[in-house]
């Protein structure tokens, strides 16, 4: 596949996904248990949810962009 002037692998990028996935899975697991037993293992497309890497990889990726942004308020109560 190229896109632009890119040639793309899509087995390689098959591979990397498949491997990502798996890894997702396995975080779960360890994360809670509970969860992990009401998602079907087989629904790679659950396991691929954006809302699980900002889950575990986000809070500190998260804080470390938004903390040189954030103003303390000052004494006065005003930004």
């Amino acid at each position: 596949m190229k896109i632009l002037n890119f040639e793309l692998d899509t087995d390689l990028l098959q591979v990397n996904q498949n491997s990502l996935i798996d890894t997702m899975k396995l975080a779960v697991y360890d994360a809670n248990l509970e969860l992990f037993e009401q998602i079907s293992f087989e629904n790679d497309l659950a396991f691929s949810e954006p809302a699980l890497f900002f889950y575990f990889l986000g809070k500190d990726l998260c804080l470390n962009v938004i903390r040189p942004h954030i103003t303390r308020p000052s004494k006065t109560g005003s930004f």
